[in-house]
């Protein structure tokens, strides 16, 4: 229940808390985004009055919640995006090389700094709702991180979170 709130919480930081929401578009993509995590059954809106090349209905952009390119080049984020993110992952990488670990203190810190994130988002458009799949997965390996009781599942949690942070360089620039 603890993290059924956790997550919901969180989802709507993402859903409402960006400065520009996602466009009102005819294509469902912006769906995905205001989801719960675990559902993959969404609309594809009223494609009537406008038109599309014929295999733009074959694979709507991320309608499968996954991540996916620009065509073949990375998203462009906005500063900020990019400043927050880089600094999460100098949070993880600091965290791995201690010693001692307070996982609660990293958890909350990662928390404040998504925050401040999606605060100072202005991205818009498909490379915003690429952005919201990947934080809502890199929301939810926080999360993970944050329920895991036992040593052994923080450390597989907090190696998810690294290898999420760094594949988040392959999507956006």
């Amino acid at each position: 229940m603890k993290k059924l709130m956790i997550l919901l919480v969180a989802l709507s930081f993402v859903a409402i808390g960006c400065n520009k929401p996602p466009e009102d578009k005819t294509d469902g993509t912006h769906e995905i985004v205001n989801q719960d995590a675990h559902s993959s059954d969404h609309s594809h809106g009223d494609h009537s009055g406008h038109d599309h090349a014929e295999d733009d209905h074959a694979k709507p952009l991320g309608a499968d919640g996954e991540l996916v390119l620009n065509k073949t080049e990375k998203w462009q984020a906005d500063e900020h995006t990019n400043k927050s993110v880089a600094k999460m992952h100098e949070m993880v990488e600091e965290f791995k090389m201690q010693k001692e670990k307070n996982y609660d203190e990293l958890v909350a810190k990662l928390k404040a700094e998504i925050q401040e994130l999606v605060k100072g988002c202005t991205m818009d458009g498909d490379a915003h709702d690429q952005l919201h799949i990947w934080l809502n997965d890199y929301m939810n390996l926080v999360v993970e991180l944050s329920d895991d009781n036992d040593e052994t599942g923080k450390e597989i949690a907090l190696n998810n979170l690294a290898e999420s942070l760094h594949n988040y360089s392959n999507y956006f620039k």
